[in-house]
């Protein structure tokens, strides 16, 4: 809390938490160590985010600028649209994904397996 002294737990989280980001609405985003994804809402209920495939394990989250969440996996990048719960692949290609981040006009930079280091804008969700 703003002004405290002292860590407070959060109710509710009891997994062991690997990776967590946080948007503009203070909504907490992460993913356990059991390759959960979640978002404890402000209003202190937990949602589970759906929609990664079974070897998708997590490497990454980040947000942009409109709260939309990133996943960054071992199969791929997965996007989560803001007030949304199921997130769905994005045609970038199936690498491990090692460090995924987004600038502040929304360009997202993602590393892999391959060497490679890329830059994107566009969001294109496979269906």
């Amino acid at each position: 809390m703003n002004g405290d002294n002292k860590a407070t737990k959060i109710k509710g989280i009891d997994d062991k938490v690997i990776f967590l980001t946080i948007d503009q609405d203070n909504n907490i985003y992460f993913a356990t160590e059991d390759n959960d994804i979640f978002i404890y809402k402000n209003d202190v209920s937990i949602v589970q985010i759906e929609g990664l495939v079974a070897d998708a394990d997590v490497t990454a989250l980040t947000l942009d600028s409109m709260n939309n969440l990133y996943l960054g996996t071992l199969a791929g990048i997965y996007y989560l649209p803001a007030g949304k719960t199921v997130a769905e692949k994005v045609n970038w290609g199936d690498y491990v994904v090692f460090v995924l981040i987004i600038d502040h006009q929304d360009d997202v930079y993602f590393t892999t397996n391959k060497r490679d280091f890329f830059l994107t804008n566009k969001v294109k969700v496979i269906r």
